[in-house]
C-alpha cells in the first residue's frame, strides 16, 4: 500500500512539471478537477441520476430473480450465478452458504413506493406468493458491478 501511495504521489507530481510547460495548465486542471469533482458525486448520489421507472424496472427484475433461486431444478452453478447477478456479494455468499433461499416462488409483485437516499435506494413491493399469501417487504438495492443488487430485504407486513 505504501509503495501505491509513493506511485500516486509521483505520477501526480511528474503530470504537475508536465503541466507546468503547458500554455493552458489552469483550463486543463480545472477540467480535470471538474471531472474527479463529477465521479464522486455520481458515486455518492447514484440513484438520483436514474428516472423512478428505471429503477423500479431495475429492482422488480432483481426481486424476480432472487425469487427463482427457490427453483429445486436449478444446478449449483445455476444458482450461484442468478445470486452473484441479484444480490450485492456479501449477501450471495451468505445466501448460497446459507441455503436461505425464499421458500416460495413468486406469484406476483406489485411495486407501492420508492425511496432514494444517497448511494442506495429502497423499494417497498407487496408479493403474492404461490401459496396465495400476500407480504409486504422492502428490499434495498446498492450499485455494484455496474447494476443495482439487492443489498437488504426486510418483511414489513403479511397479510393470510
Amino acid at each position: 500500500m505504501t509503495a501505491f501511495t509513493a506511485a500516486v504521489i509521483w505520477t501526480a507530481l511528474q503530470l504537475d512539471k508536465w503541466l507546468a510547460a503547458r500554455r493552458f495548465q489552469i483550463l486543463i486542471k480545472s477540467i480535470v478537477n471538474s471531472l474527479i469533482i463529477l465521479f464522486f458525486i455520481y458515486q455518492l448520489f447514484t440513484p438520483y441520476f436514474y428516472t423512478d421507472q428505471y429503477l423500479q424496472t431495475a429492482g422488480l427484475e432483481q426481486i424476480e430473480t432472487y425469487y427463482q433461486l427457490s427453483n429445486e431444478e436449478l444446478t449449483d452453478q445455476d444458482r450461484s450465478r442468478m445470486a452473484e447477478s441479484s444480490l450485492v456479494e456479501g449477501m450471495a455468499f451468505a445466501t448460497l452458504t446459507t441455503n436461505h433461499y425464499p421458500k416460495q416462488p413468486l406469484k406476483d409483485v406489485k411495486p407501492m413506493d420508492l425511496q432514494r437516499s444517497y448511494y442506495h435506494y429502497d423499494m417497498i413491493v407487496e408479493l403474492k406468493q404461490k401459496n396465495a399469501q400476500t407480504k409486504v417487504y422492502q428490499f434495498t438495492f446498492a450499485r455494484e458491478e455496474g447494476k443495482f443488487k439487492i443489498k437488504g430485504i426486510t418483511q414489513l407486513k403479511a397479510e393470510e
